[in-house]
């Protein structure tokens, strides 16, 4: 069977190689690669190194940069295509809600997240009618569709009108080097990420859905109580789009001292990042799945998070769930966890058991079985 997989977002672009597309991507190409099955795949990708992926693929690259999205919007339309014609492929996978207008094979799309509908004022107006006109399109065209959590499955169905049974569930898993490391390699990165002795972090792009406003109101909420007192806020990761009102809400709370923004992190930090946390908290507004909390589990480091769309699906009994738009209850959940050691301990060591439950060669298993379903129809 060949597949060619969508590989575009897929970037070598250090800025954006830990995003969780780029990530789901490459860990589910390679998951694949590793399947006992007569698999070819065919990926079509920006210039990246023959030896990120499994010797089984065939690499297609383009010329396109991630800088120009509407060279890449336009390839996908136009040379894709050709290109799939060309490889003679039974199946097209696009990882990331677009297919062609015209494809001369199968096709499966998965949809991340629905948060463009459910949330609409919190993008940007031309990425929003993007995603909206292609999302759409996709789910009409697609063979089968893949939803990354339970959530957006229910979402694909209830917004956009799929039919339930051409809708597969493919959970995502956990990277590897994301487990409990060392005492020095933690106080080595809390150092030069400006972690204190006490910290919450959160980890993720600063856009209006990570509901950061929130956190910040709860911090500094929690922060007029002793055990917080002394407390620093990390918020790690890239400036994301309508960035600048966190940054202005940090000096109206008259928190400059104690919040430290760490920008974009490298990969290889990550890990000793959220070991080094008291404790993680991601009060999200919609995800379609949720990777940091999972990760943080994975690190053994306690977790609050949302009780909205996918995170508890995520989570489960493992970490602490609030209203997201409850500050009250984030505040309270906070001086919870830095309060009672025994808490953290035992939340840590339902984190790890939890994160076991999600690998990314589950992910590539079910994917696969959706191929082969695909596949199985065109010859019926």
């Amino acid at each position: 069977m060949k597949i060619g997989i969508n590989a575009q977002l897929c970037s070598p672009s250090s800025s954006y190689r830990n995003a969780g597309i780029s990530r789901y991507i490459r860990q589910l190409v390679t998951s694949l690669g590793g399947c006992r099955h007569a698999l070819e795949m065919h990926l079509f990708l920006p210039g990246i190194n023959n030896d990120e992926f499994p010797p089984r693929c065939v690499l297609h690259r383009c010329s396109w940069t991630k800088e120009n999205p509407m060279a890449r919007i336009a390839w996908e339309q136009t040379s894709l295509p050709f290109l799939i014609r060309k490889s003679g492929l039974d199946v097209l996978h696009s990882p990331v809600h677009v297919l062609p207008a015209v494809c001369p094979c199968r096709s499966v799309v998965t949809i991340l997240d629905l948060t463009f509908i459910r949330f609409p004022q919190t993008f940007p107006l031309f990425q929003r009618r993007y995603l909206d006109f292609f999302t759409r399109r996709a789910v009409k065209k697609a063979d089968a569709i893949i939803a990354i959590s339970e959530s957006t499955k229910r979402d694909i169905v209830e917004l956009l009108g799929a039919p339930e049974h051409k809708i597969y569930t493919t959970l995502l898993g956990v990277d590897p080097p994301y487990r409990p490391v060392s005492d020095e390699r933690k106080e080595r990165v809390a150092r030069e990420h400006g972690l204190g002795h006490s910290t919450i972090l959160y980890l993720g792009t600063l856009e209006p859905r990570k509901n950061i406003p929130a956190l910040l109101a709860a911090f500094s909420q929690a922060r007029k109580s002793s055990p917080a007192k002394d407390c620093t806020l990390v918020l790690a990761g890239g400036k994301g789009w309508f960035f600048n009102q966190t940054f202005k809400l940090v000096e109206d709370l008259g928190l400059k001292e104690s919040v430290r923004f760490t920008g974009y992190v490298p990969a290889e930090d990550l890990p000793a990042l959220y070991s080094a946390a008291t404790v993680f908290v991601y009060p999200s507004l919609h995800e379609g799945f949720g990777l940091p909390p999972l990760e943080a589990m994975a690190c053994g480091t306690p977790v609050i998070t949302s009780n909205a769309s996918s995170l508890p699906e995520v989570v489960g009994d493992a970490g602490i769930m609030v209203d997201p738009y409850n500050v009250e209850e984030l505040a309270g959940a906070i001086l919870r966890v830095l309060c009672d050691p025994d808490l953290r301990q035992e939340m840590s060591a339902k984190g790890l058991e939890r994160a076991k439950k999600f690998s990314w060669e589950e992910t590539a298993r079910q994917t696969l079985k959706v191929y082969e379903r695909v596949h199985n129809e065109t010859r019926g």
